[in-house]
């Protein structure tokens, strides 16, 4: 019995650890977790960009199509076209904008709910899709969009840089001016206002450009097949 209880002994002191020994194994735990998590927050956030990007550009224009085989070709849609303007902040507008998207483009789309949100002097008016992704028109009209792919709030009270939660498209295909030629007759597009058309200048060098405004930073990523490029010069922030 007595050579059983040494045996018995000697293996729970083998199976034992001690408080050092699972100290050190938390602590190893610990780093490795502080390395892999970021890396993994953050292939997250680019992967959750990147689809909902292209999900939201095709379901847009989609949307358009159908509207346009109802409603007659966009530059037929008067009350659509009536509510931009110079106005900025204005509610009356802001209402404008508001029966012009649920008039030509709302029964075209999916919206889970819409939310008024106050940002500064602003109240923006959020359309959340099912997805999770959110966008919201500019207070004084219908042309430009913002569009969020996660935690829009968020990003909006945070006033971060745009091309980091937030990203421009232009919806202005009744323009025949220079400065509007890559909207002209298209449907929503990423935002490339005033481009010279130098792919350099989609990231940086100029006014709108993704290191610059971080308007240009839609297009970049579109021309990389919905893709953020390598050389993206902004980090993703959500």
């Amino acid at each position: 019995m007595g050579y059983r209880n040494e045996d018995e002994m000697e293996i729970k002191e083998k199976l034992a650890f001690t408080l050092a020994e699972v100290l050190i194994t938390l602590g190893i735990i610990g780093v490795v977790a502080a390395i892999t998590i970021p890396g993994l927050i953050t292939s997250y956030n680019k992967k959750i960009t990147e689809t909902r990007l292209a999900k939201f550009y095709s379901v847009f224009n989609q949307a358009i199509r159908l509207s346009v085989a109802e409603n007659g070709d966009v530059d037929t849609w008067d009350d659509y076209w009536d509510n931009n303007g110079t106005i900025t902040g204005g509610q009356e507008n802001q209402t404008g904008v508001e029966k012009a998207f649920d008039t030509y483009l709302r029964p075209y789309m999916q919206i889970a709910y819409k939310k008024r949100i106050h940002h500064g002097q602003d109240k923006i008016l959020l359309y959340v899709l099912p997805d999770g992704g959110a966008f919201a028109y500019n207070v004084w009209g219908t042309r430009d969009i913002t569009f969020f792919p996660k935690d829009a709030e968020k990003c909006i009270k945070m006033g971060k840089h745009v091309g980091t939660c937030s990203f421009m498209f232009i919806f202005y295909p009744i323009s025949e001016a220079e400065s509007w030629k890559y909207h002209y007759n298209k449907g929503i597009e990423p935002y490339l206002y005033d481009w010279d058309g130098s792919e350099a200048h989609l990231k940086s060098g100029a006014t709108y450009s993704c290191a610059n405004s971080g308007y240009y930073c839609t297009a970049m990523i579109k021309n990389n097949g919905w893709k953020i490029p390598k050389d993206y010069p902004l980090k993703l922030q959500y």
